[in-house]
């Protein structure tokens, strides 16, 4: 007969409490618990021997005095088994309750929105609650309902968190480990227990207990039909109570012999298929749990002691792929709810079950600010855990010591794919030409971030910073103005995340190179012919609109043209550049010369573009004059009537300037201080608002277009007005601006981030 045998040794005088009491405990000494089981037709396959039920009543045959309890089973409809939420008033109190249950044949589909609708109508009609409320979940699949319902989902999980208790769900067969469960649980704050068939229920529901109650549980299964453990006589001192339980396997008989040999008769069990064994205070020595048919034994010690173990992290739900941080302490119960942090000697080690059903330990933890511990001799013991590669979930389960006394308690942590940051550009060196360069990130798993804001923090070669948010969905962008050649590093940060209920921060670094590029822009002008009917002299005059980054020069070519200047200095910004030119002699029949001017910048300059087609008229007489020769007996009379009208108007035609305040500020901070412009100063008709340096009105970091919008002067009967005209996405109110817009004193308008204020100089 093989025995498998737990000693449990203890020196006296090894508890040394190093810090004053902490409140509260770490878990609930008292707690309601609402039992809610999956009893739908799927059941009669997963559970064809009702140890569902079985679970139910060990559970519940667990906890203490002062607990309280109530039972929901559901399937196509939800039913309350027990008369609202029964507060147990002894020890065992649950146990009558329960025996007389009858529970139903599985059947129907999953209607769990309707169970947890329920549990809010019990929670909400009890006044007797005790301690921590906690749902303890049991299901086998996914909620399910005849016909199409598809927000049931969102429905249901909206049901979860009205509870506001956490839902330590049991997930019965890999089928039920879906994501929705996890998301059930881990958005309320609770846990997801695997049961990989019902043979493991009784298990899954004393890890339960464990993780809700201050209570370790010993789980071990014998070799044979025999299990040996033994409290040490100097640890018995220290154990508050001991609860073993005993599994029967088919109905076996099984009994508990105490350290006299002779067998206990205190079985309390409501349920054949195991055995309850509750002391207080138990005296030290051998107890053993015997199978009298000789079948197998499992068996578990729940130990009430003094002593806990507390994980502290990880979460319940953790990113993949990234480093779990293990971090654990130990507590002793010093008076009834309160709590010392053990700081000094005790040790920890870890066991953890991967996803894919490999094992591995981390034989020591630290807590001398090496190997992950942020804090030396602060009694926060760490261990990094590396390979979270594989998604799914990681059973952690802790065993402390201090000096010999054991302690446990075990986690399931959910790795699951967190969003990720991804560089999209800038990727390589990038070329600037006086245009922002635009930052575009992609974010993985977005639909799983429930919050959070992407920021860009980015480092000039001369050590500057510059910080702009990223806006998007699942791509994110935003620009900034380069103003010198060199390396940059940019750090992309997710802030304020939330995902999967859980706060979520990450960061991603990134280096690109930029080289500013001298650039000189030229616009195609007015050409202006011989205005002389009898030609003195075929010289076209082209007026070109430039503008440059710096100063430099361009040279100008073309096949057939005889062009002068062939160079011209230009400075920096916007100009206009005079070029003359003969056209060709052949141009005949009124039909126009087409040509094209090549144009290169000098001494790095970079001209856009390298060349323009012009269309010069043709230079024969008969096409010149036949038009002005037809109509000049009347056009005569008529300049001679309007020539002094023309004279004295001609002031009157000047364009008028744009005049004016415009004030802007960033829409997320209305109460921050405001910029202004003086429109007046630039003495202009028309002024371009945007990001590049080309326009006008610079803004830059505001999410601009490089133009984004036109301010132009006019007049009305009622004398000057200003028309605001948009070439990006301008908002008025809750309505996109599309055409030309009169502008009155006072006026709001959003682009990209900033809100803009216009104020006339007359105030109305």
């Amino acid at each position: 007969m093989k025995r498998i045998i737990f000693l449990i040794v203890m020196g006296a005088g090894l508890l040394n409490p190093a810090m004053p009491p902490a409140d509260p405990p770490p878990v609930a000494e008292h707690i309601t618990a609402l039992l809610v089981m999956d009893n739908s037709g799927s059941m009669k396959t997963n559970d064809p021997e009702d140890l569902r039920f079985t679970g139910i009543r060990l559970f519940a045959s667990l906890m203490s005095r002062g607990d309280a309890l109530g039972v929901i089973l559901f399937s196509a409809q939800a039913n309350s088994l027990t008369d609202g939420i029964i507060t147990l008033d002894a020890p065992n109190a649950g146990v009558p309750h329960l025996r007389g249950l009858q529970f139903p044949p599985a059947e129907g589909y999953t209607d769990l929105k309707s169970a947890l609708e329920l549990a809010r109508d019990l929670l909400e009609r009890s006044n007797q609650s005790a301690g921590k409320t906690v749902l303890i979940l049991l299901t086998d699949g996914k909620p399910e309902l005849p016909g199409h319902h598809p927000q049931y989902e969102q429905q249901t999980l909206a049901a979860a968190r009205d509870l506001n208790v956490p839902i330590m769900a049991i997930a019965l067969t890999s089928a039920a480990q879906t994501p929705f469960l996890d998301r059930l649980a881990y958005s309320t704050g609770g846990s997801v227990t695997p049961a990989g068939d019902a043979s493991d229920l009784l298990d899954a529901y004393l890890k339960v207990l464990g993780q809700i109650k201050d209570r370790t549980v010993i789980s071990f299964e014998a070799a044979g039909s025999e299990g040996i453990l033994e409290i040490g006589q100097s640890l018995a001192p220290y154990v508050n109570s001991v609860t073993f339980v005993g599994a029967k396997s088919g109905g076996n008989p099984i009994v508990l012999l105490g350290p006299d040999d002779r067998p206990m008769s205190s079985d309390l069990s409501p349920d054949p298929r195991f055995s309850l064994f509750t002391l207080q205070d138990p005296a030290g020595g051998r107890y053993t749990f015997r199978s009298l048919s000789g079948g197998q034994v499992r068996a578990w010690a729940i130990l009430q002691t003094r002593l806990r173990v507390e994980i502290l992290s990880p979460a319940a739900i953790h990113p993949q792929g990234k480093a779990m941080r293990l971090e654990v302490n130990l507590l002793e119960e010093t008076s009834a709810g309160h709590f010392t942090k053990i700081i000094g000697e005790a040790a920890f080690s870890a066991h953890i079950v991967n996803p894919d059903g490999t094992h591995s330990s981390l034989d020591r933890f630290f807590d001398d600010g090496t190997n992950g511990d942020l804090t030396a001799g602060d009694g926060i013991f760490t261990r990094l855990y590396p390979d979270t590669q594989l998604p799914g979930g990681y059973q952690v389960a802790i065993q402390g010591w201090k000096g010999t006394i054991p302690v446990q308690t075990d986690k399931l942590v959910q790795v699951l794919p967190f969003p990720e940051i991804q560089v999209l550009s800038p990727l390589g060196p990038s070329e600037v030409r006086g245009a922002p360069l635009e930052v575009r990130v992609h974010l993985t798993e977005a639909e799983t971030l429930e919050q959070g804001r992407l920021f860009a923090v980015i480092t000039d070669p001369g050590g500057g910073l510059q910080e702009m948010e990223l806006l998007g969905g699942e791509i994110f962008s935003g620009t900034f103005l380069p103003l010198e050649d060199g390396t940059y590093h940019a750090r992309i940060e997710l802030r304020d995340g939330l995902a999967y209920g859980t706060d979520y921060q990450t960061q991603i670094g990134h280096v690109f190179a930029v080289s500013i590029i001298p650039y000189a822009r030229v616009l195609a002008g007015q050409i202006h012919p011989p205005l002389a009917c009898i030609p003195l002299s075929n010289e076209v005059r082209l007026l070109l609109d430039v503008t440059a980054s710096q100063a430099g020069a361009i040279r100008f070519s073309s096949p057939g043209l005889d062009i002068t200047p062939d160079m011209v200095n230009v400075r920096k910004g916007q100009q206009e550049v005079r070029l003359n030119f003969l056209p060709p002699s052949a141009g005949s029949g009124g039909v126009p010369f087409r040509a094209e001017i090549f144009m290169d910048g000098l001494d790095g300059l970079e001209v856009q573009p390298g060349a323009l087609e012009i269309v010069i008229p043709s230079a024969t007489l008969w096409t010149r004059c036949a038009q002005p020769l037809r109509w000049g007996g009347a056009l005569l009379i008529v300049a001679l009537v309007a020539g002094l009208s023309i004279r004295r108007a001609k002031t009157g035609m000047r364009p008028l300037p744009v005049r004016g305040t415009l004030r802007h500020w960033t829409v997320a901070d209305p109460s921050g201080s405001a910029e202004e412009v003086d429109l007046t100063e630039y003495g202009k008709p028309a002024l371009l608002i945007g990001n590049s340096t080309l326009c006008d009105v610079v803004i830059v970091n505001a999410g601009l277009d490089p133009e984004h919008a036109r301010l132009l002067a006019g007049q009305s009967p009622q004398g000057s007005d200003l028309a605001l005209e948009p070439v990006g996405a301008v908002i008025k109110g809750y309505s996109r601006l599309t055409t030309r817009f009169i502008l009155k004193h006072g006026d709001i308008v959003s682009m990209g981030s900033r809100q803009f204020q216009y104020l006339s100089d007359s105030g109305e």
